[in-house]
């Protein structure tokens, strides 16, 4: 279960703290589980702006068949990058509860795509946040979009 801790919570050095220690813990887990899979690696993180960035090589197991990386794959990325951030503004598990993607550029096996979110209404019970999707070396062009929703369940706080 992901948990953040609270000293963590106030200030960019804790919010960088939270995410790296989450990365290392990750990596540290021997199960196969998806995320461990998806070895995103923590970027980046701005506590006032409420941004988490994460990268993610691209690597063969997760092409369709034209050779790409599946659509299901990029959605998954984008999903966890969202949930991350929800999770650590809300301090607490925040499943999800919509996800909506948009794909805009087919992304090559190889790259290295960085995914940022953005919590953009931290609230009670629900958790909006936006991503976007670009391969390295090129921000300007996004590979994909997505907006989600996060259930936060203060009964179990």
């Amino acid at each position: 279960m992901i948990t953040f801790a609270k000293e963590d919570r106030r200030s960019q050095t804790g919010m960088e703290r939270a995410f790296s220690n989450y990365a290392k813990q990750v990596q540290k887990e021997t199960d196969d589980n998806f995320n461990r899979m998806l070895d995103a690696r923590f970027v980046e993180c701005d506590f006032e702006n409420r941004t988490v960035t994460l990268a993610v090589e691209i690597k063969p197991w997760m092409a369709n068949p034209d050779g790409m990386t599946h659509g299901g794959v990029i959605a998954s990325m984008l999903d966890l990058v969202m949930g991350l951030a929800s999770c650590y503004f809300s301090g607490r598990m925040t499943p999800t509860i919509n996800l909506n993607v948009t794909y805009l550029h087919p992304v090559p096996l190889g790259a290295r795509v960085l995914m940022r979110s953005q919590v953009t209404m931290p609230g009670f019970h629900l958790c909006s946040v936006t991503a976007g999707a670009w391969i390295d070396g090129a921000p300007d062009r996004l590979v994909a979009t997505a907006s989600g929703t996060y259930y936060e369940s203060r009964a179990n706080a």
